[in-house]
């Protein structure tokens, strides 16, 4: 599924898919939504690995108390 999801992503978005991803899934994380947070963050991650990480150490900054 997330396969499916990150080939379309790519598809409308081009290039800029991964940031989109990316996008979303910081959005979704911002509006307490865990499992939409970790659906995009998958999909962030299929497309550009580094993005991906970078997001989650700024979402672990945000958390660890």
């Amino acid at each position: 599924m997330l396969l499916a999801a990150a080939l379309k992503c790519l598809t409308q978005h081009g290039l800029r898919a991964a940031q989109e991803a990316h996008d979303r899934a910081e959005r979704a994380f911002l509006a307490g939504e865990r499992a939409n947070c970790d659906w995009w963050l998958g999909v962030c991650r299929m497309l550009d690995r580094r993005l991906a990480n970078g997001l989650c150490e700024r979402f672990e900054a945000r958390t660890t108390p």
